[in-house]
């Protein structure tokens, strides 16, 4: 079964593919995988559905997965994929990992700040859904919400403000 689906994140009307492999017949359950728009293709090119369909059949992606585990938690000395198959999951963790790529030892840098760019303006030239006014680039968000916050402030629920006024009130210390 494939399917449209859209929905609000952050001020923004997000849109993709939704595949689910055999349609609506019964199945095992298995994990959902979200595959983003840039992972091999946009949602209209197939190449989001097909990976998301590699992803959902079972074996096929455990490779990526395992090459993630070794670069994200084995070079940083805390695995986790050992960890929660032998007890079965559990707490939650994650890793992360920052590689510094000195460019110039592959290619000459202005040539790929060139590839970059034109990379980017492709995939903004991409055709859009109705009602979706641009196409953003890994970070383009999370810059805009920095400026954002940096201008507007952080947003923060009552009940928080709510709790730092009482523990404010405990230490004898004046909010803003």
């Amino acid at each position: 079964m494939n399917a449209r689906v859209s929905f609000e994140s952050d001020g923004l009307r997000l849109a993709g593919a939704l595949h689910v492999p055999g349609g609506d017949a019964p199945r095992p359950r298995r994990p959902g995988f979200l595959v983003l728009h840039g992972f091999g293709s946009n949602k209209d090119s197939g190449g989001s559905v097909a990976t998301a369909t590699m992803l959902a059949e079972g074996h096929k992606g455990s490779g990526l997965s395992l090459m993630i585990e070794r670069l994200t938690s084995l070079v940083a000395s805390n695995p986790i994929i050992a960890d929660a198959l032998k007890t079965g999951g559990g707490r939650h963790t994650q890793n992360g990992l920052v590689l510094a790529i000195d460019v110039a030892r592959f290619a000459d840098p202005a040539v790929f700040r060139t590839e970059v760019e034109r990379l980017i303006a492709a995939v903004k030239a991409l055709p859009r859904e109705p009602g979706v006014g641009e196409i953003l680039v890994p970070g383009e968000r999370g810059d805009r919400t920095f400026e954002r916050r940096i201008r507007d402030g952080i947003p923060i629920s009552r009940a928080t403000c709510d709790e730092l006024a009482r523990v404010a009130d405990r230490f004898r210390v004046t909010m803003p």
